[in-house]
């Protein structure tokens, strides 16, 4: 798909005058934005994702395994 918009952006700047360059290539550029963006921030959140769930059970749920089965050998 990348390689289709550049070789449409190259064609582009010979065929269309010059305020039709300009306006393709800002199009182009804000588009090339777009997309590493939502790239940076899907890979973001998956990496969120893991390292939030890894959090939550070494904070809560690894503590609670733990005081259950203290308290369950100390009962007998």
């Amino acid at each position: 798909m990348l390689e289709i918009i550049f070789i449409v952006s190259a064609v582009s700047l010979f065929l269309f005058t010059d305020f039709e360059k300009i306006f393709i290539t800002i199009l182009d550029t804000v588009f090339e934005i777009i997309k590493s963006v939502l790239i940076i921030v899907f890979l973001v959140k998956q990496f969120l994702v893991k390292n939030i769930s890894r959090f939550l059970y070494d904070i809560f749920i690894e503590p609670i395994i733990y005081i259950l089965g203290f308290l369950n050998k100390k009962n007998n």
